[in-house]
Order: C-alpha cells, then sequence, then structure tokens
C-alpha cells in the first residue's frame, strides 16, 4: 500500500494499493482510499487498467482536475481506440510482470508492482508516496 506523500482533499484519498493483477493479461486493479474517519468508514473506488509493453498504450490512474465527488477524484486513464492518450514507459508489463515474479510471495508481488506503476509512470506522480 502507497501512503501519499500529500493527501488529496476534497475529500481527502490518503492510500492506495494494487488490489489484484494478472500476470498472464496485465490486468491491474488499483484500490484507492479514504481516511478511516470519513463516515461511512473507509470508503473506497477501484479503477481497473491493462498495461502493455508499448509506450504510452497502458492505461492507468490520475487526479481528476474537477471531482464532483470523493470516489470521482482519482480517474482512469487510457488509450483511445486509435491509440493515443495512453500512459506508461515502454516494457510497463514486462516490468510489473519481473517485478511480481521477483518476490517472494503475493503480497510481496502486489506491492512489488505498486512501485512499478510508480517508475513507469502508469500511476501518476502526484499519487506517489511511502
Amino acid at each position: 500500500m502507497i501512503n501519499l506523500t500529500s493527501n488529496i482533499t476534497l475529500p481527502n484519498i490518503n492510500r492506495w494499493q494494487v488490489l489484484a493483477f494478472d500476470i498472464g493479461s496485465g490486468r491491474v486493479t488499483l484500490r484507492f482510499w479514504s481516511p478511516a474517519n470519513t463516515l461511512p468508514a473507509p470508503l473506497w473506488v477501484d479503477i481497473q487498467c491493462v498495461l502493455s509493453d508499448t509506450v504510452n498504450r497502458s492505461s492507468g490512474a490520475a487526479i481528476n482536475p474537477a471531482p464532483v465527488n470523493w470516489n470521482d477524484k482519482v480517474v482512469p486513464v487510457g488509450p483511445t481506440p486509435s491509440g493515443i492518450g495512453g500512459v506508461g514507459a515502454v516494457n510497463s508489463l514486462t516490468n510489473a510482470q519481473n517485478a511480481y515474479r521477483g518476490t517472494a510471495n503475493h503480497a510481496a508481488g502486489l506491492r512489488a508492482v505498486e512501485g512499478v506503476a510508480m517508475t513507469d509512470g502508469w500511476v501518476s506522480a502526484a499519487l506517489g508516496g511511502t
């Protein structure tokens, strides 16, 4: 789980995690959490991503510049059918697969994929933390 360096306000999102990773297809489920004191507690939103080895062809997550509610503060981003507007570095899928495979267990693998998400840019740098 990534605890954000700076909470996203209106209202807060304070952490996120890779909830699931399908190593074969490159599908990733990201979960973004509100603080525990949000009522009802806790609230979360899941975003589905698909990774690609082609630069800017992955989908990911970014901060919505004009949110209406807490659950649209983070939004999915990805390429259009014509292949423009995506995110991610070259080899994003391979990097996530290698990070996952290089760990001792499933939980450590998901945590390793979180690091790749930040490094390869398919999760916005504004969502960085530890």
